[in-house]
């Protein structure tokens, strides 16, 4: 069983009467040793040079999406020279004082040597078995393009 942890650590309230007096925060990836900043501002705003964890989720969202076409294409004698995801979640205001995930989307682009209704065959497959798109139970679209490698 493999096993993966990171740690948050947040310091002051999440608001402040003044935009300098909100706390902040730090997570560490332990697996790299990488410590990014947060602030409640950014993840309702621009982001400033500071992490989310909606951004976080969405990176888990392509590579384990980008993992699982790799496998469907895999499975049917395929392989792609490369496949380049991009995850994106909406978070939105519900509700007054209340935030959540409300949809995403994935624009997937490969170069594959393999007939373009294929590829998107195998990249809908991929979306409904797509591990992290069933848990967050969010519609999320896929979007796909193909291009053939150089020298096809």
């Amino acid at each position: 069983m493999a096993t993966r942890s990171a740690r948050a650590v947040w310091r002051g309230p999440l608001f402040g009467e003044r935009p300098e007096d909100a706390g902040e925060g730090r997570v560490s990836l332990d697996s790299v040793g990488t410590a990014l900043p947060m602030r409640w501002s950014s993840r309702v705003s621009e982001p400033a040079g500071e992490s989310t964890p909606e951004e976080l989720v969405a990176a888990a969202l392509a590579m384990d999406y980008a993992q699982c076409l790799t496998h469907k294409l895999e499975e049917r004698g395929h392989l792609a020279r490369e496949l380049d995801v991009e995850a994106t979640l909406h978070l939105e205001r519900v509700e007054p004082g209340r935030h959540s995930l409300t949809s995403g989307s994935l624009t997937v682009h490969g170069v594959a040597d393999l007939p373009p209704a294929v590829f998107q065959d195998l990249c809908l497959t991929a979306h409904e078995e797509c591990f992290l798109v069933i848990a967050l139970d969010l519609p999320v679209s896929v979007r796909a393009t193909l291009s053939a490698p150089p020298g096809a």
